[in-house]
């Protein structure tokens, strides 16, 4: 059973320049690869890509693509597309623009010093230092 498309894209439109560069370059990659974009949606303030690919695609490089947009999706706001940065909410992440940031407040008292989230290992703060989802720092043991 698939997914509904609903489901496949979900973001808002500031990021669908990203989502136009991607399926450009997807598109570009080898027929053989029978690669294609099939989702895109917002998840702990960052754009993670769906990409469906059948033949020889090789996946580091698809891996590779979908980490570069993602890491991209932290630098544009979500709503509108301008500079935009993650924003740590109390229960929500965010990568937003000055002039739609409050869409996460209320703000976590370490907002500002997380600069990315990714999906395994733990927070990223703006000092270069790793943290761990399931440290005090970053919220508790509960993980993400």
């Amino acid at each position: 059973m698939s997914e509904p498309i609903s489901e496949r894209w979900a973001f808002r439109s500031g990021w669908l320049g990203l989502i136009q560069e991607a399926q450009a370059e997807i598109a570009a990659l080898p027929a053989a690869w029978k690669a294609r974009l099939v989702g895109g949606k917002e998840k702990f303030g960052y754009l993670q890509l769906a990409i469906d690919w059948k033949g020889h695609a090789r996946l580091d490089r698809i891996e590779t693509i979908t980490e570069r947009y993602r890491k991209r999706s932290l630098t544009i706001c979500e709503e509108c597309g301008r500079p935009g940065r993650l924003r740590m909410g109390i229960s929500i992440a965010a990568t937003r623009c000055d002039d739609h940031a409050e869409f996460a407040a209320p703000f976590r008292d370490d907002d500002g010093r997380i600069v990315d989230l990714p999906p395994v290992g733990g927070p990223i703060y703006a000092d270069g230092s790793h943290g761990s989802y399931s440290s005090p720092r970053f919220g508790g043991s509960n993980g993400r």
